[in-house]
C-alpha cells in the first residue's frame, strides 16, 4: 500500500482489527499458516541442496578415473592391464608441499572399500590416515576401485 495513498479498504481494517480474536481465539490460524511457511521454506532449501549434490555427483562420475581422495597422484599400475582385467588401480599418493617421505621407509596402503565415490577413505582429509603418514614420512599408496566391473571379472581376479 502507498503512504501517500491511502487504501479504501484500510478503514475497514482497522475495524476489524479488535474483532481478530474473536475468529482465531487460540492462534491456531496464525500458527497454521507460519508452519506452511516454514514448510515450504525447509522444502525449497532441501530440494536446492540435492540438486547441488546432484550435480557434484554427475561431474564426478564423469571422470575417468574418479575418486575423492585430497592428494595428488600417479597410477602405478591399472587392472585393466593385467592378464585377468579387473576395476581397481594402484596409485602413488604425493605429499603435499614441505612434506618429505623416506623411499626407504616402510610403505603405508589404503584400499579404498567403497569404489572411490563415497566418503569414509582414508585420503580425503590432510589429518586422514595417509596424510597421518605421509607427515610421518612414509611413502603411501592407494588402492582404488572403480565404480563398475570390467566385462568378465570375477571375485576370485579381484582377491
Amino acid at each position: 500500500m502507498n503512504a501517500l495513498m491511502p487504501s479504501a479498504t484500510a478503514p475497514l481494517f482497522a475495524l476489524a482489527e479488535p474483532f481478530a480474536p474473536l475468529f482465531d481465539p487460540f492462534g491456531f490460524g496464525r500458527a497454521a499458516a507460519d508452519y506452511w511457511r516454514d514448510s515450504v521454506e525447509r522444502s525449497i532449501l532441501y530440494w536446492d541442496v540435492m540438486r547441488q549434490r546432484g550435480n557434484e555427483y554427475l561431474e564426478h562420475i564423469e571422470k575417468t578415473r574418479p575418486t575423492v581422495l585430497g592428494f595428488d597422484t600417479d597410477i602405478v599400475m591399472e587392472g585393466e592391464t593385467l592378464p585377468r582385467p579387473v576395476n581397481y588401480e594402484l596409485l602413488r599418493v604425493h605429499p603435499p608441499e614441505g612434506v618429505e617421505t623416506d623411499e626407504l621407509a616402510r610403505p603405508f596402503v589404503v584400499v579404498d572399500p567403497r569404489a572411490g565415490h563415497g566418503p569414509g577413505i582414508g585420503g580425503f582429509k590432510p589429518d586422514s590416515e595417509i596424510g597421518i603418514a605421509l607427515r610421518a614420512g612414509h611413502p603411501c599408496y592407494f588402492i582404488a576401485f572403480m565404480p563398475y566391473p570390467v566385462p568378465g571379472q570375477r571375485v576370485e581376479d579381484v582377491v
